[in-house]
């Protein structure tokens, strides 16, 4: 059946491509410069930055791509991944996650999992990649997102905020980027899911640390 579908996409976007209904184009050039290659006129309705956030403050890649998005289309959306975010920031955390596995990990969640996978074998398994879909980061990934903002080069977020006790909220500080990020808590994205739910498919080799955040155009009414 997953090898029916994946030939049907591929006859799909053949036939597209030959009608002239996508194009492709490849620039070797630093992701951060490459807009003196794009034609002048030409928007976006949709921009996928993979892990670039793992390598690049995302309030950098706000003020890059941000311009390339067609204002136009109140649904256009930037998405940002982030698939490194854990290991580098919160290593110990994972680590005592591991630990909890091993040693401590309740029979609930356990009876969680083997609701979701219908395998006793996955459930109790210490493989922290059967149970890491349980295990609540949002705390942790709002502290990664603030960072990221305050980390960008320019007079943005950090220098604004760099001397306050009270870091604002999410939704604060990107309104300084002129967007405002879909709330993945709610399950708003529409173009890539926030997370990856790993035990209702286990045939990928997603390690349930993967996220995806959505970000539109802050338009004059949303603003005030």
């Amino acid at each position: 059946m997953y090898n029916m579908y994946i030939c049907h996409v591929l006859e799909k976007s053949k036939s597209n491509i030959l009608r002239g209904q996508i194009r492709f184009q490849i620039i070797l050039s630093d992701c951060m410069e490459m807009q003196p290659f794009l034609p002048p006129e030409l928007k976006y309705d949709r921009i996928l930055t993979s892990n670039l956030s793992d390598y690049i403050p995302i309030g950098d890649l706000l003020l890059s791509f941000k311009p390339l998005l067609k204002q136009s289309n109140k649904r256009a959306v930037l998405v940002t991944e982030t698939k490194n975010w854990v290991i580098n920031n919160f290593l110990s955390k994972l680590l005592s996650f591991e630990m909890a596995i091993m040693f401590s990990w309740t029979s609930k969640e356990r009876e969680t999992a083997l609701k979701d996978t219908k395998s006793k074998t996955i459930a109790w398994s210490n493989n922290k990649t059967s149970h890491i879909e349980y295990w609540s980061l949002t705390k942790e990934f709002e502290t990664y997102l603030k960072a990221s903002l305050l980390a960008c080069d320019l007079q943005f977020a950090g220098s604004k905020y760099k001397t306050r006790d009270h870091m604002p909220s999410i939704t604060k500080l990107v309104k300084l980027y002129g967007v405002m990020c879909r709330n993945f808590l709610r399950n708003e994205n529409s173009i890539m899911p926030f997370r990856w739910p790993l035990n209702c498919r286990r045939v990928t080799q997603l390690n349930g640390l993967d996220r995806a955040v959505e970000w539109v155009l802050l338009h004059e009414s949303e603003s005030s």
